[in-house]
């Protein structure tokens, strides 16, 4: 997009700035790369699962067996998938072993959900100036 304005009243946040969009970019091409990743796996970004099975945590988080999430991610450093099952469980981590597919009628609250949405940027201003 060109011809775009923002009046900024100084240099400092003019930087802060440049660090959201920067921050931004970084965070829609980590999600393009993690949709391409999870294309070579059983389940895709958006994909409805049905967890199978229950361990201690899923029990204190909710989401034993026959719960109904979301596909929103992977998890590259523990290798497992990020499943939304509600706002207040909205990155939990689950085992491709421990899921199937589900075909049946989806909850609203899924339905509604975006894998790709983020809400807040995290931009490190110290720096600035």
């Amino acid at each position: 997009m060109t011809g775009f304005k923002l009046e900024l009243s100084s240099k400092r946040e003019y930087d802060i700035a440049v660090n959201a969009v920067n921050e931004y970019r970084r965070l829609v091409q980590q999600h393009e790369q993690t949709t391409e990743f999870l294309e070579s796996k059983q389940f895709h970004m958006g994909d409805y699962i049905i967890k199978k099975g229950t361990s201690y945590f899923d029990g204190v988080f909710g989401t034993g067996e026959g719960e109904i999430g979301k596909i929103v991610g992977w998890d590259f450093e523990y290798g497992y998938y990020r499943v939304y099952y509600s706002e207040r469980m909205n990155f939990v981590g689950v085992r491709e072993e421990k899921s199937e597919s589900y075909a049946g009628e989806i909850p609203v609250h899924l339905l509604r959900c975006k894998p790709f949405e983020p809400k807040r940027l995290w931009v490190n201003v110290g720096d600035s100036e």
